[in-house]
């Protein structure tokens, strides 16, 4: 458990006592009934009086300055490349830990994360797994050996690692998501003059199962340089190696010699051995490449030199037989000697994101005994305490498989009224879900909830779950932590659940259906047709508030009626404008929170109208601070009370500029959004650099300030250098 200590800027993070929680009141629960939730809330009677307007922002967009994940060693250019996964970036180093660049991107950034690269040796082009693009059909990116973007590639596949053929250039891509068992091998073309290239199907290897040389969960690829494919099964827990033609060969590894959860694969065929990720077990497993026996062993669980939280992702050899290894989970490379003692780490120290910044904040709810906003960031995998004013107050949490720390991708957070706990869902399964004490220093216990939870609420003791994939609904006990009740969905991919206090209705939406689905406590569901589709839903008296996630708009139905009466919001960056509004939640007097994925913050709406006042000032504060990372900081003033201040950092040197929305330096000026916090109409600001760039350490730095009426200040401006 990350312990709560006084922030260094300029004390953005502050401990104060937790509230005085009344007892926990003991619920007698009948399996397979729904119980009611209590009386009902104060209502929000007519439109007029919706939370419409925007009242302040919570929370800026950041993330570290290396998530590593995908990694290769470049023979061509003797370099490292790293996929940063939470950036969408690849980023260039050299084997000494310096950083050197990144590749080039359209639009400045891959279209989805960043994920397994592979060499072709022929050339030393990469390619790059691109997983989850949500803007564009893009699965696969061909970059030079400088990391030049050379084509994209969309095909039906999902892709997370890929290998290529040393001889012909083909690609070898195992199914990322689907059935897991297949690996396919494609021809690479690309027309003349194009930057769209092809991948042509040429041969599937389908052997599911588990007997040997078959397959249950194909992750990890690689090829020697005889063209053997070897494919780490973690379903099966063992290492397929298959000819060029697709035939099975022999399987290296057990259960034995592997714990589970395999991930990269990296060979050193001059050395004769073959290193396996072994995740479950935070360990480098080595085998002999000649009779296929273990080796040794690098690594373990932990945060000290050569350890790894939750495991390696990808591996690299380099000629000095160094190993190289993502240490996602502590967002740096950890490399070793062939001997397996730990020789070298970067980026060193660290360069971990702002700390009251958010990458891809999903779930919000509000303490309804202090009014402070817990949020959970999904890819900075903590969840955070804010108080009302944008003061960070608690942070915990940090990538990882076990409790009392560990999260996996977490969207959900719900504070627990009786109690005051904070109780968090990972997505991606183990965890589960955890519950903290309020001040987010203490563990609660654990409820083993399947994986794919999407989205939790508590109401009168009882804990509601919904999972995504198979889309169910489950009720949980808070006191024994037992399941009381389940309901499987007709209506696929559920993300939304809302408990009504008047009835003991619960409100489930979907981010496929355009409908909500309401489940009496009797069990009768009830379709209700929608405008759009529902990332989250908050029930306040007789209005529920749903947000659309798609649109960029949060709807608001009458309870009663179930008719849509008014949007909130709409797409966009500017203030009171919402970028992939996802969790929701209403505070005791009416104000909603809206977590924005796309945008990384916390939007506030209440009932007041902004007035216009005098143009608003802002002050840039000498100094960088002493960190390794420079921070930009400073005040600004508004009548009308502060939306954002935006800043501007150009290195001199070099003359490009940092980008805290896509975590980059570029030649283009980029305006970067402040984490803001304290009174409205005097608040504090900040800007942290998350990533090195070799320079003098002086920076041309410009701050303006826009006014919650959209009068912009004028700029100012100070030139900085690190002490």
């Amino acid at each position: 458990m990350c312990s709560v200590v006084p922030d260094p800027h300029h004390g953005l993070m502050q401990t104060r006592p937790g509230p005085a929680f009344g007892r926990l009141v003991a619920v007698v629960v009948v399996a397979l009934t729904w119980l009611f939730a209590g009386p009902a809330t104060a209502g929000i009677a007519r439109t007029d009086e919706l939370p419409r307007y925007a009242q302040r922002v919570i929370a800026a967009p950041t993330s570290p300055g290396l998530a590593a994940w995908g990694l290769a060693y470049n023979p061509v250019s003797d370099e490292l490349a790293v996929g940063d996964y939470v950036a969408k970036q690849v980023r260039r180093y050299s084997r000494a830990g310096a950083y050197l660049g990144d590749f080039t991107n359209p639009g400045g950034a891959v279209p989805g994360v960043a994920s397994a690269l592979t060499i072709d040796p022929r050339d030393g082009s990469y390619y790059l797994a691109v997983t989850g693009a949500a803007t564009q059909p893009i699965d696969v990116v061909k970059y030079s050996a400088t990391g030049r973007f050379i084509a994209k590639f969309g095909i039906t596949q999902k892709v997370a690692w890929l290998a290529v053929d040393p001889s012909t250039g083909d690609l070898w891509i195992p199914d990322a998501f689907g059935g897991r068992t297949t690996i396919k091998r494609y021809a690479v073309s690309i027309p003349a003059g194009s930057t769209t290239g092809r991948l042509t199907l040429k041969l599937s290897i389908k052997r599911p199962g588990s007997r040997p040389g078959q397959v249950r969960w194909a992750t990890g690829v690689v090829t020697d340089r005889a063209g053997n494919l070897y494919v780490a099964d973690t379903g099966n827990v063992t290492v397929h190696v298959f000819g060029a033609n697709g035939t099975w060969k022999y399987d290296i590894g057990n259960r034995t010699t592997l714990t589970g959860d395999l991930r990269g694969l990296a060979l050193d065929e001059r050395l004769d051995r073959l290193y396996v990720s072994n995740a479950a077990g935070a360990t480098i497993e080595a085998f002999a490449l000649s009779t296929r026996a273990w080796a040794g062993r690098m690594g373990s669980e932990g945060t000290g030199p050569g350890q790894f939280v939750d495991g390696a992702r990808q591996l690299a050899v380099a000629p000095d037989h160094m190993v190289w290894a993502a240490d996602y989970g502590q967002r740096r490379v950890l490399g070793f000697g062939a001997d397996g003692i730990p020789a070298m780490v970067f980026p060193d120290p660290a360069l971990p994101e702002d700390p009251a910044g958010l990458s891809v904040p999903r779930g919000v709810d509000v303490d309804p005994a202090s009014g402070d906003v817990l949020v959970v960031d999904s890819f900075g995998q903590h969840v955070l305490r804010y108080a009302t004013d944008g003061t960070l107050l608690a942070r915990a949490g940090r990538r990882g498989s076990a409790p009392p720390d560990g999260m996996n991708y977490p969207k959900a957070v719900a504070v627990d009224p009786a109690t005051g706990n904070v109780w968090v869902s990972s997505y991606e399964g183990q965890p589960f879900v955890l519950g903290y004490s309020a001040d987010l220093t203490t563990g609660q216990g654990q409820i083993m909830t399947p994986r794919f939870t999407a989205d939790i609420e508590i109401s009168g003791g009882l804990l509601y779950t919904v999972q995504t994939s198979p889309a169910a609904v489950r009720v949980y006990d808070l006191t024994s932590k037992a399941l009381v009740r389940q309901w499987a969905s007709p209506v696929a991919r559920l993300a939304a659940v809302a408990v009504d206090p008047a009835t003991g209705d619960i409100w489930l939406g979907s981010e496929s259906a355009r409908s909500l689905t309401i489940l009496s406590p009797s069990g009768a569901a009830t379709t209700v047709a929608l405008g759009g589709v529902a990332w989250g839903i908050s029930i306040r008296g007789d209005r529920v508030f749903v947000s659309d996630g798609a649109a960029g708009v949060v709807r608001v139905l009458d309870r009663l009626t179930r008719t849509e009466v008014a949007t909130i919001g709409g797409p966009g960056t500017t203030f009171g404008k919402l970028g992939g509004p996802a969790g929701l939640a209403v505070d005791p007097t009416g104000n909603l929170y809206v977590a924005e994925q796309k945008n990384g913050r916390i939007t506030v709406f209440g009932q007041a109208p902004p007035v216009r006042a005098n143009v608003p000032s802002v002050v840039i504060e000498p100094g960088l601070g002493s960190g390794v990372q420079p921070v930009v900081s400073g005040s600004a003033g508004a009548g009308a009370g502060i939306a954002f201040v935006d800043v501007q950092v150009r290195d001199t040197l070099t003359g490009q500029y940092f980008d805290t929305q896509r975590n980059r330096w570029s030649t283009t000026a980029a305006w970067n959004r402040a984490v803001v916090w304290g009174d409205i109409t005097a608040p504090s600001w900040r800007v942290t650099v998350q990533l090195p760039l070799p320079a003098s350490g002086t920076y041309d730095v410009s701050a303006r300030a826009v006014d919650r009426a959209g009068v912009l200040s004028s700029a100012s401006r100070a030139t900085l250098k690190r002490t």
